[in-house]
């Protein structure tokens, strides 16, 4: 809200530029004042809708990032379970490598003489 227009201040002014007569034409002044208000609603009004669109902007860039951190969480996840999946995968494979008969023939041949080594060792 504004105060009550400096009336003189503004005769003064205008009548400077010849626009007002020496008597100070009030009509004059009040419609100079209504069109200066009406500026400044339309300035805020302007003001107002700029400051809506740059909320808007702001909240889709922010869900874009959201959206893109989510994307990479998700793919980090993915490939996490891959690389897992992977192990596994391997793990069952060398598992099944000593199941079959060469890996267990293999350490078969190799272990019991030390093991029958260090079981005596242990004896005596």
């Amino acid at each position: 809200g504004r105060g009550v227009p400096d009336l003189a201040g503004f005769a003064g002014i205008f009548r400077g530029a010849g626009m007002v007569s020496l008597g100070g034409n009030l009509r004059d002044i009040a419609r100079l004042e209504e069109s200066i208000g009406k500026e400044e609603e339309k300035v805020r009004g302007d003001q107002d809708a700029l400051n809506r669109m740059a909320d808007d902007a702001i909240r889709e860039a922010e869900a874009e990032v959201a959206a893109a951190k989510k994307r990479m969480a998700d793919k980090k996840k993915m490939l996490k379970s891959e690389a897992e999946d992977k192990e596994e995968e391997a793990t069952d494979a060398a598992v099944a490598a000593l199941m079959s008969g060469e890996g267990m023939a293999d350490s078969q041949k190799r272990r019991p003489s030390s093991a029958t080594t260090a079981k005596e060792a242990d004896k005596q």
